[in-house]
């Protein structure tokens, strides 16, 4: 019976470990998992039953921050989606209820991504606390550190709105240009080189 419940144990704790995203190395620091069959004791299983009520605690721990997550990561894609709904300007030539629904959706999504930055900000917080309490990066969605995902995320998403901005801030100078007439130098209007009026001739004398 011993053998038994010792298996079991260990076979929950193996399914924590998948679960909580943890390395070879730290399942081979769990000295209790190496004793063989014929060293089972009483206080083996004890060892087993802690680490077990260890790992479900983390568990719990884990829940919280992917809550977190969860909610973040949809955020980001309605912050997509918002982006290029706003560059569709055919939307605003809808009438009609269908037309306010729209409008009212846009301004719901639009309130929710201004929370995207505190919660951020507090997901990060609680990545940082695990990493300095576990040991470990907290890994999510295939991300070994979902910590790096996020900064990659974030980094191309400030890259693309900063090359937005250049653009159409390139795009108002050459408008401005082209009103005050100083475009390209081959669209320039070469001032001196139009002819001279002649000068009066003055009384013969």
């Amino acid at each position: 019976k011993l053998v038994t419940l010792v298996a079991e144990k260990r076979e929950a704790i193996a399914a924590r470990w998948g679960e909580l995203g943890v390395d070879e190395k730290r399942r081979a620091d769990f000295a209790p998992l190496h004793v063989g069959e014929g060293a089972f004791t009483e206080a083996l299983l004890l060892q087993h039953e802690d680490e077990l009520a260890r790992l479900d605690g983390l568990m719990e721990k884990r829940e919280g921050i992917v809550k977190i997550a969860e909610k973040r990561e949809e955020i980001v894609a309605e912050r997509a989606e918002l982006d290029s709904l706003l560059k569709d300007s055919s939307r605003l030539t809808g009438r009609g209820r269908h037309s306010a629904a729209n409008l009212s959706r846009e301004t719901a999504m639009a309130k929710r991504i201004k929370k995207l930055p505190e919660l951020t900000e507090k997901l990060r917080e609680k990545l940082l606390e695990w990493e300095a309490e576990e040991g470990y990066a907290f890994p999510w969605h295939g991300n070994a550190r979902y910590l790096d995902a996020i900064d990659a995320v974030e980094g191309e998403w400030q890259r693309k709105k900063d090359a937005e901005k250049d653009a159409k801030d390139a795009k108002k100078q050459a408008d401005r240009a082209s009103v005050a007439g100083v475009g390209p130098p081959g669209e320039r209007m070469n001032y001196t080189a139009l002819p001279k009026a002649p000068k009066p001739s003055g009384p013969a004398g």
